[in-house]
């Protein structure tokens, strides 16, 4: 009963080569395809309770698709899986929903798409 979880944050149609690397439409049709044509079938939350409480068969193959942090861009990637016949799980931060603010973890990652590493070190080293 092999379960994996295959993890993404971003979903774009491009990435900026440093800071967010998104996982991209044509990506994640193919990254299903090999799942699936490896045996693996795209499982849901419902798998996850099978898993741990030793419900799933033992030859069953089971792989999650999951989106962290809650972005709306996210959902670009939801209506494309659904229009395969497969789903993920989404986990968000409630402290984005809580507290109304951006995780710091973003703010860098979004520096980091603009800036190159040089550009920081100098900007840090001015301080």
């Amino acid at each position: 009963m092999p379960l994996i979880a295959v993890n993404h944050h971003y979903y774009r149609e491009k990435g900026t080569g440093r800071g967010i690397y998104p996982t991209t439409p044509s990506a994640l049709m193919q990254e299903v395809s090999v799942i699936r044509k490896a045996g693996w079938r795209i499982g849901d939350e419902t798998d996850i309770l099978r898993f741990v409480s030793g419900e799933l068969d033992t030859d069953d193959k089971v792989a999650i698709i999951t989106f962290d942090d809650g972005f709306r861009e996210q959902l670009g990637a939801l209506k494309l899986l659904e229009q395969i016949d497969a789903s993920a799980i989404c986990y968000l931060p409630t402290v984005v929903l809580v507290d109304n603010a951006v995780l710091e973890v973003h703010k860098l990652q979004m520096i980091r798409a603009q800036l190159t590493d040089e550009e920081i070190g100098e900007a840090l080293s001015n301080r």
